[in-house]
Parts: structure tokens; sequence; C-alpha cells
């Protein structure tokens, strides 16, 4: 919260600019060690892949409903239990998903078996191909 809040005047300002080219909402895999697991983040055309990314609680809801609402954009705070993506911004692209699924190299078995016991999934996620680029 501290960070979007350093952050907002900025952001106002970028957002007055005109040079917004995506709002994109988005959910890590819920587990025990976070408290929070919705993002938010904006990316502004100029700042090449430089993401504004914030966690986004519910006690910013009205603060990040009245900066979102300078681009015209309605939001609602929502929790998913697994990683996914919801584009908000720009309207031709709003409620499709941002995020997919890199495809995965083929690995030998001992190096899936490794993954399974560590508990790494693998599972990695990528900008979905045939977005416009920022």
């Amino acid at each position: 919260m501290e960070l979007f809040r350093q952050h907002r005047p900025e952001l106002e300002e970028k957002l007055h600019s005109g040079a917004l080219r995506y709002v994109v909402e988005w959910w890590e895999e819920d587990c025990l060690d976070i408290d929070e697991n919705a993002h938010i983040f904006f990316q502004f055309e100029g700042d090449g892949e430089y993401l504004w990314d914030f966690v986004t609680p519910r006690q910013i809801h009205n603060e990040l409903n009245d900066l979102l609402a300078i681009a015209g954009i309605s939001w609602e705070y929502r929790f998913e239990l697994h990683f996914g993506s919801n584009i908000l911004y720009p309207p031709g692209l709003a409620g499709q998903p941002y995020y997919e699924k890199a495809p995965r190299s083929t690995e030998k078995w001992w190096e899936r078996m490794f993954d399974y016991l560590t508990g790494n999934d693998g599972e990695q996620w990528v900008r979905r191909k045939g977005l416009p680029l920022p």
C-alpha cells in the first residue's frame, strides 16, 4: 500500500498524459506465505518493458478506483486462487487474459522428477502472443 501511495501522484500525471498502454490485474498462485495475491500493473508508452506493479489489498480499493477512473476504467476487487490475469485497458482487449503459459522445453524424466519433488511445477507465464506491443 505504501508503494502505491508513494507513486500515485506520478501515476496520475502519466494517466492524464494519455500515454497509457495497458492496465492488467493479475493473481499469484495463492498460498499461506503471502497476505494478498492480487496485483495490478500499469504500462505506459515510453516506459519500454517497465511495469508499475502493485499489490492490491482491499484497503486501497477506493483509491485505486479513483485513479483508474481517470482512464475511464471501472474496477472491482477480485480474489482468485490460481495464477491468472485480466486486461482492464485498452477497452478493445478488456476481459481477455494478458498472460499465457510458456511452452516447456523437453526435459529428461529425472528433471521432471526433481521439479516435482522440490515443488517447482516449472510453469512459466509470458505475455500472450498476438497482443499489440506497448
